[in-house]
């Protein structure tokens, strides 16, 4: 696991999270 990969992964985990957070929001406010 290069720092590249493990960014890309971090930064793929964000997003899903935040996406996530959004639609749960979106149904759930």
């Amino acid at each position: 696991m290069t720092v590249e990969t493990l960014a890309k992964v971090l930064l793929g985990l964000c997003g899903l999270f935040l996406l996530i957070g959004i639609i749960y929001m979106v149904f759930f406010a």
